[in-house]
């Protein structure tokens, strides 16, 4: 009765045509995919993906409210645990993730979005880095229109493993550069770490973005952001600031940035 009842669930994630003559059974080596071979609706990606941490992100949390879902930074979710605790409710259903961006260590030009369903500082890998995951699950949680996106959860596996220098060049994966305010790059959707002087600190109300304007030698650059999700931004008249992983959001007349749940404020 046990043969019967049992079942052998298969994704296309999962599977790969195999050699004519290759051996039935269980084999000793994974099976390994690249990011180029994984399709977004193809269930499970029960093989290894071997990928390098193009981008590392800073930890996020997820409060579920009934049917919806907020994304805070770390220093607002301590300020909202704090609010909660003192007014003596109930616990709240939060979630610790954070994100990276991967891209294949063996060549490929694809990158995946992928998001860790679990504390940063229980692993967070650094970036340039080689990383082997196994069981991770297409989302479009998280991931840029058009992009793939993965998840990863405490069922998955995703382990280090060493790499080699000249491999890592060949890769997709390139070391982050902090640009001046003057340099920015014309190219809407390019992910781009700037720094400079606050020229203006516009704080919005409710849902309306917040807009820090940071000045260069020669231009200006306006940096859209949710107070929902980093709250009020400690940044003055005058204050030397650095946005990392903000995103072109206009080239066009004069560039705009747009920062995310993946960014970062440093003052």
């Amino acid at each position: 009765p046990g043969a019967r009842d049992a079942w052998l669930a298969l994704t296309a994630n999962s599977v790969r045509r195999a050699a004519w003559d290759a051996v039935l059974g269980f084999q000793r080596a994974a099976l390994a995919v690249p990011l180029a071979a994984v399709d977004a609706g193809g269930g499970a990606v029960g093989a290894t993906l071997d990928v390098v941490v193009a981008r590392r992100y800073p930890p996020l949390f997820m409060e579920t409210l009934g049917a919806a879902r907020l994304v805070r930074c770390a220093r607002e979710e301590e300020r909202v645990a704090l609010a909660h605790a003192a007014r003596g409710l109930p616990p709240r259903r939060v979630a610790p993730l954070f994100r990276m961006r991967v891209c294949d260590y063996r060549g490929g030009a694809r990158l995946a979005a992928v998001t860790v369903w679990r504390a940063c500082d229980e692993y967070a890998p650094r970036e340039g880095a080689r990383l082997r995951i196994a069981g991770a699950t297409p989302t479009r949680f998280g991931a840029m229109p058009g992009e793939l996106g993965l998840s990863v959860g405490r069922a998955a596996r995703m382990r280090p493993a060493a790499a080699d220098a000249h491999a890592l060049a060949r890769s997709a994966y390139r070391a982050r550069r902090v640009l001046r305010v003057d340099d920015l790059p014309r190219a809407v959707g390019a992910e781009v770490d700037v720094t400079g002087a606050v020229a203006a600190h516009t704080r919005g109300a409710g849902a309306q973005l917040s807009v820090l304007r940071l000045r260069g030698a020669a231009a200006c650059v306006d940096i859209e952001y949710a107070s929902a999700v980093f709250g009020c931004v400690a940044a003055a008249v005058g204050d030397c600031v650095t946005v990392r992983s903000c995103r072109v959001a206009a080239a066009a007349p004069a560039v705009r940035l747009r920062a995310d749940e993946c960014s970062e404020f440093v003052v």
